[in-house]
């Protein structure tokens, strides 16, 4: 699915138990993903969510099972309760906004809690961290990269997957599946670009 860029809103159930759903586009003029938008999309895998993106809205991704990475671009000021609630998956989750203010206290409750080494959090702020500490996400379990990130280029591709390599950086892939289609150009860290040979 792919959502227009004349589209700002995902209404609340708009792809409710959308069980054939399989990748999500979502353009970045989209500002709001409405409540249960995607709850139920058993074989969601892939969601590519844009900066521009403002609020994430309860149970938004609840019980998509298939989806085991999701990046929160740093753009979004607000974020629901159990937006990912599941126990089925181990979770990468990647938070680029300091969004502690609006961050709900169960915006990842019962995320990957029944699998072995749960849900893996990579954060940009420290106050976003306590947040999710003092409700109960194991702190072993959150990684703080403080403002810096970094992205492959690859023609035609926005950033999608996070993984992550020394101490301060997050790169954002496209997906495994996707990069076979695309030749690695460079680097960006959101303001300046690198040729494929330089280092950062």
């Amino acid at each position: 699915v792919t959502i227009s860029d004349n589209i700002k809103t995902i209404g609340s159930n708009a792809f409710y138990q959308c069980r054939s759903m399989e990748r999500a586009d979502i353009s970045h003029t989209v500002e709001t993903i409405g409540s249960s938008a995607f709850k139920g999309c058993t074989a969601l895998y892939d969601i590519d969510l844009k900066e521009g993106l403002k609020t994430i809205s309860s149970q938004a991704f609840y019980f998509c099972i298939t989806l085991k990475n999701i990046v929160i671009p740093k753009t979004v000021t607000s974020i629901g309760s159990s937006i990912l609630a599941t126990s089925r998956n181990t979770m990468r989750v990647t938070v680029l906004s300091d969004c502690s203010d609006g961050l709900n206290n169960n915006a990842f409750f019962k995320v990957g809690e029944q699998v072995e080494g749960g849900t893996v959090y990579n954060v940009v702020s420290e106050a976003v961290k306590t947040k999710m500490v003092e409700n109960g996400i194991s702190e072993s379990n959150i990684k703080v990269y403080p403002g810096k990130y970094v992205a492959l280029l690859f023609p035609g591709y926005g950033y999608n997957i996070p993984e992550l390599v020394s101490t301060n950086y997050i790169v954002v892939l496209p997906a495994l599946e996707d990069r076979v289609r695309f030749k690695f150009r460079g680097w960006t860290d959101g303001v300046n670009t690198y040729d494929a040979g330089e280092t950062i």
